[in-house]
């Protein structure tokens, strides 16, 4: 049966715990489908993606952050790029980009997986570059995100009325 989209909302969730099943290629690329659809400014889709699976390269990525252990046991991990372009505001971007991203993260709660977006990942391109061995260069390395099957079951969640998100209402 297919999930809604309130559904799909509602059970994302980050996972910080994962088995060492590798996500099918296809599976992946529809994934990361639903990420290049998201809206940009004058549709630029200023984003890339690398793929990382290698798990030694994946190891010494999460040496590199403060909350290594569940990224060095996540079996892959894509990182998001942005294009460095100065014709266009990188801050305009950011905005597109994080679409993007949110849409990879349901896409890919729709099909059971559990993900955690690695935003520490943000200031250490040049430290990650070196175990990719992709050409990043015109590009700024936006965040990593780990994926997989979770092995962890998911919260309780805090409801809305519970907490002070709304601040006021203007009619």
């Amino acid at each position: 049966m297919k999930k809604t989209v309130d559904e799909v909302i509602r059970n994302r969730h980050s996972t910080r715990s994962f088995t060492d099943y590798i996500i099918p290629d296809q599976e992946l690329m529809e994934i990361l489908s639903a990420g290049i659809v998201a809206p940009s400014g004058k549709n630029r889709k200023p984003w890339r993606f690398v793929i990382v699976r290698n798990r030694e390269a994946i190891k010494n990525i999460a040496r590199k952050v403060t909350y290594s252990r569940f990224i060095r046991k996540s079996p892959q991990m894509i990182l998001i790029y942005a294009e460095n372009d100065t014709v266009y505001p990188f801050e305009k971007d950011l905005i597109g980009i994080g679409a993007c991203i949110e849409n990879i993260l349901l896409a890919a709660t729709e099909k059971n997986y559990g993900s955690c977006v690695i935003g520490e990942l943000y200031d250490k391109q040049s430290e990650t570059a070196q175990h990719v061995n992709v050409n990043t260069d015109g590009f700024k390395l936006i965040c990593g995100i780990v994926i997989g099957r979770s092995a962890e079951p998911m919260i309780d969640r805090v409801p809305l009325d519970a907490l002070d998100y709304v601040i006021g209402s203007v009619e």
